[in-house]
């Protein structure tokens, strides 16, 4: 029996998430709005801060949770979509909204537009970059769950961090061997193993966040790519 994660197809996993989704104004409707702000709120707060000035994006970030629930944005989406450009979206329409709205001077001279183009286009592959970061994170949350060495030296190893200590040196081999006490060898082989599994729970983790199987494989390519400009030889090829 494989001790990696189970498989689901991209039927399964559309209806998992959407299901709960779909709950955002149930019975369960505080249970999973915790979920959606732990899993996502990183991201959409720096999505904020890169399409407005410095000094609104405070105030906006505030006002946009109330927005999200009054507005049912989610719960309106074509499930086909794929979650990443669908949730940009949905951020990028509340900043220019509420730009309009709070500064009068920046919709008047101009400086939306160049906003919105900014963050059509310069800001892409940043906000990739940053949410293939946050994918890995994710998938490594879900693999501590069920192999916590592994994790740990994956993120010793590559410098990845955790909630609590964002950003971190990476550590070598002989410092990780001494941390757990292993030998060398075996540290290796936790990372040959590690690097596998981080694979395998990353597949899952975008299953979860695309629609068709054409789209999470598509969704797979961009994030594998991103992945490795940040940090080369995480993620194994097949």
């Amino acid at each position: 029996m494989s001790d990696d994660p189970p498989k689901t197809t991209g039927q399964d996993a559309l209806a998992t998430r959407w299901s709960r989704i779909e709950r955002l104004h149930g019975s369960d409707a505080d249970d999973v709005w915790r979920w959606f702000i732990d899993r996502y709120y990183p991201e959409i707060r720096a999505m904020l801060r890169r399409r407005l000035p410095t000094r609104f994006a405070p105030q906006a970030e505030a006002d946009f949770w109330g927005y999200l629930y009054a507005s049912g944005a989610l719960q309106r989406a074509d499930r086909g979509r794929r979650f990443r450009p669908y949730l940009a979206g949905v951020v990028g329409n509340f900043a220019k909204s509420w730009l309009r709205k709070h500064d009068q001077g920046t919709a008047n001279d101009g400086q939306l537009g160049q906003i919105e183009a900014s963050a059509n286009l310069a800001n892409e592959q940043v906000e990739l970059r940053a949410w293939a970061r946050h994918t890995v994170q994710l998938a490594l949350n879900a693999m501590a769950e069920h192999y916590p060495i592994h994790a740990d030296v994956i993120r010793w190893f590559y410098g990845l961090g955790d909630a609590e200590h964002p950003e971190q040196a990476p550590a070598s081999v002989l410092e990780i061997s001494a941390r757990i006490g292993k030998k060398v060898a075996a540290v290796h082989q936790d990372l040959t193993r590690g690097r596998m599994r981080l694979r395998s729970f990353l597949e899952q983790e975008l299953r979860d966040q695309s629609g068709t199987e054409a789209d999470w494989r598509a969704e797979l390519q961009l994030i594998l790519a991103a992945v490795d400009e940040d940090r080369p030889g995480l993620i194994p090829p097949r």
